[in-house]
């Protein structure tokens, strides 16, 4: 039998931001129809964030969301880790004009791209990869902000 799939959200301050972004993780993999997923998504500081994409992608700065697919074979099914800072996210939000909860929900949902198997090196991946973004992104639940 296939254990279900499963987003464990972890780290948020404000129990409707990590509402928002487990609700995107959920909608991805039934969007993309995955049967077993195991995902952690968690809040970071901006601290913890700056350090990790210094080390692993060797640039300075807090990155907004950083997306780690787990190597290997699993019996529970593809698995993978999301950092999302908020801090750095807030301030996206308000360089877009977007709601925090609206673009934390667009890169949970970009994140959770990476870690099934997407990319956005080649202009065709990115295409690809917008489009699957806008289809599974939908409307944003839980009121404004």
């Amino acid at each position: 039998m296939t254990p279900p799939s499963r987003i464990l959200v972890e780290g948020f301050d404000d129990r409707a931001l990590a509402a928002v972004v487990r609700r995107a993780g959920e909608r991805t993999v039934r969007f993309l129809r995955c049967p077993r997923v195991r995902v952690n998504i968690y809040g970071v500081s901006p601290e913890t964030a700056r350090a990790i994409n210094l080390a692993f992608r060797k640039r300075k700065g807090p990155a907004g969301i950083l997306s780690f697919a787990l190597p290997g074979s699993d019996p529970e099914g593809e698995r993978g880790e999301i950092l999302l800072c908020v801090g750095t996210v807030r301030r996206l939000a308000a360089e877009r004009s977007k709601t925090l909860k609206a673009m934390l929900s667009e890169l949970a949902v970009h994140g959770m791209l990476h870690v099934l198997g997407f990319h956005h090196g080649s202009p065709g991946e990115e295409i690809r990869m917008a489009a699957l973004q806008r289809a599974i992104g939908g409307k944003i639940s839980g009121g404004r902000g």
